[in-house]
């Protein structure tokens, strides 16, 4: 049972490693040669975003694995505070660089971000079980 959890957790971690090497390594040279099948093949991973902010695909990708993986953490305080460093973090990149091909969803996503962030702050005060040492 172990070996099947360890072997099937690391499917989204080779996934994520194969996606940062296609958009930060593969990506620039293809797009330099004018490979037109390929940035149709990884079109899913920056068709989203403006030109020149493709790394942001990788940056959410790794946000929702950590978000994912937020909750596996023994104490409730800490994956709450996980949560709410990977929200501000998101909100912060996201108004600074709007990455988002129209500025409409760049200000949607900002809105998003920082009402997930009340609502998570706001539930933490309902947390129950927090031993102080």
């Amino acid at each position: 049972m172990c070996l099947l959890g360890g072997i099937l957790g690391c499917l989204p971690i080779s996934f994520l490693a194969f996606c940062s090497w296609v958009i930060l390594v593969d990506f620039p040279k293809r797009l330099r040669k004018a490979d037109v099948k390929f940035i149709r093949a990884c079109s899913f991973l920056v068709l989203r975003f403006r030109p020149g902010c493709e790394g942001f695909s990788i940056f959410f990708l790794l946000r929702n694995a950590l978000f994912a993986l937020a909750p596996i953490l023994p104490a409730a305080n800490g994956s709450l505070l996980t949560i709410q460093c990977l929200l501000c973090l998101s909100l912060t990149l996201s108004a600074y660089f709007k990455p988002w091909r129209s500025v409409p969803a760049s200000c949607t996503d900002i809105c998003v971000n920082a009402v997930f962030l009340i609502i998570v702050f706001q539930g933490s005060f309902f947390v129950t079980g927090v031993v102080m040492s």
